[in-house]
């Protein structure tokens, strides 16, 4: 077993080249340890192949450097496994390539951890989110509120048109 000394060692060549039973044996700490220019050449099979308690370790800056795939085989155990201090570090695009089992996965600490950029940008997430789960989610603007509960047309186009004044 290696130290997480020993993992932050690690160079991408040889992430790439370990088994699903090599991952699957890797705890918080060793995953925490992975530096994130080392987690971006892990694959979404390498990732799926993680426990639950070792998904725990992935850090913000660590979920920026995944493939946008990344979280496409988690199962239910793994998505409520991520941390929501590490939410915030998932890409829009890997959220929006996620099932609606997988969506709705998610906690409402989770939920409640996505940033602007993630609820102006997921929308197929949101729209894989029951409308139970509206209610978690942090709508810090307008914009983001209406992503969820489309307005009608006149009434967005209204809207996009004073926003587009302000640029």
């Amino acid at each position: 077993l290696f130290t997480p000394k020993q993992i932050k060692n690690i160079k991408q060549q040889a992430i790439q080249g370990l088994r699903k039973e090599q991952l699957k044996v890797l705890d918080q700490k060793q995953v925490s340890a992975l530096p994130k220019n080392t987690m971006q050449a892990l694959s979404y099979k390498q990732l799926a192949a993680l426990k639950p308690d070792a998904i725990t370790g992935i850090s913000k800056m660590q979920f920026r450097k995944l493939p946008k795939n990344c979280l496409i085989d988690f199962n239910r155990r793994q998505i409520k496994a991520i941390r929501p201090r590490s939410i915030a570090g998932i890409k829009p695009r890997s959220l929006n390539m996620l099932n609606k089992k997988q969506a709705e996965a998610f906690t409402e600490k989770q939920l409640s951890s996505l940033n602007n950029r993630q609820l102006t940008n997921a929308t197929k997430f949101l729209s894989n989110l029951s409308i139970t789960y509206e209610s978690s989610l942090n709508l810090e603007n307008n914009y983001s509120k209406r992503l969820i509960e489309p307005q009608s047309n006149s009434e967005l186009f209204s809207y996009l048109n004073s926003e587009s004044q302000l640029l």
